[in-house]
């Protein structure tokens, strides 16, 4: 093999590295972002679930309420 098919050999395979090494970067910015897609997700769930949480505590709350309010006025 001559010198400038070692030189050309070369060449390639540093092109191949380079398109590796930027394909994985993107798999990897765009497992990123689906990563934080899945957080925001999680935060909008554990919001709704906050409000959730909080409206049956507020119905428990007048339910014992309008229990007092029948007992008192028995």
């Amino acid at each position: 093999m001559s010198e400038a098919d070692e030189a050309i050999t070369v060449k390639l395979r540093e092109l191949e590295i380079a398109h590796e090494e930027q394909r994985l970067a993107m798999e990897i910015a765009h497992k990123e972002r689906l990563l934080a897609m899945e957080f925001a997700y999680e935060g909008q769930l554990s919001r709704r679930n906050r409000r959730i949480e909080w409206a049956a505590l507020g119905s428990v709350a007048l339910v014992i309420v309008a229990v007092l309010v029948a007992t008192l006025t028995w």
